[in-house]
């Protein structure tokens, strides 16, 4: 729809304006963009923030017969709610003590408990008593993939995978056939992110 925003006096652009007014909607390019025969402004950038602080600016070199619109916008970072997860650092872990305590821990409920539900379950109030005195549980924040189109790819993601464990072979061998087989997954990473 070609709609002149210049001549407010229209029949059409005042309804047109008045459509964007009752939808609290904003027309920002003021500038004509269509030139010949007459400047006209056809291009139009409509927002729904009227605090928007932006700076839209007709280029003077024609595309076509129209000029191309830019528009800069500062808008907020998008802060994602932080995830959080429960882990227990199995690095920090006594292995000693923990083994010392799984042998001299009482293990006659687990004995004496009727069926394999009740014995896993009995093992695991065992188990998790030890683990949360030697290695207890701790909160942890989840970093964030930046990169959605890499965090929503999931073959990308394996290749990528592939081509690493590939990476550390030649690294690790340093055979020619390793790193052939690294150049071409390299290869398929950079040409399917494309």
């Amino acid at each position: 729809m070609n709609i002149d925003v210049s001549r407010p006096d229209s029949s059409g652009v005042a309804a047109y304006s008045a459509m964007l007014s009752e939808l609290n909607l904003r027309q920002l390019v003021r500038e004509p963009t269509h030139l010949r025969p007459t400047p006209t402004t056809l291009d139009h950038i409509i927002t729904n923030q009227a605090d928007i602080q932006s700076s839209v600016r007709v280029l003077p070199e024609a595309i076509g017969d129209h000029q191309p619109v830019t528009c800069a916008i500062n808008l907020p970072k998008i802060r994602l709610k932080p995830e959080y997860r429960e882990t227990r650092r199995w690095d920090r872990a006594d292995w000693s003590a923990i083994c010392l305590d799984l042998l001299l821990v009482d293990w006659e409920p687990m004995h004496h408990a009727v069926g394999a539900d009740s014995k896993l379950e009995e093992f695991m109030v065992i188990w998790d008593a030890i683990m949360d005195r030697h290695c207890p549980m701790t909160r942890t924040r989840t970093a964030q993939l930046g990169c959605p189109w890499l965090r929503d790819n999931i073959e990308l993601r394996a290749l990528m995978e592939e081509r690493d464990v590939a990476r550390e072979d030649w690294l690790q061998y340093g055979t020619e056939d390793d790193h052939a087989t690294y150049r071409q997954l390299r290869n398929r990473v950079k040409s399917a992110n494309v």
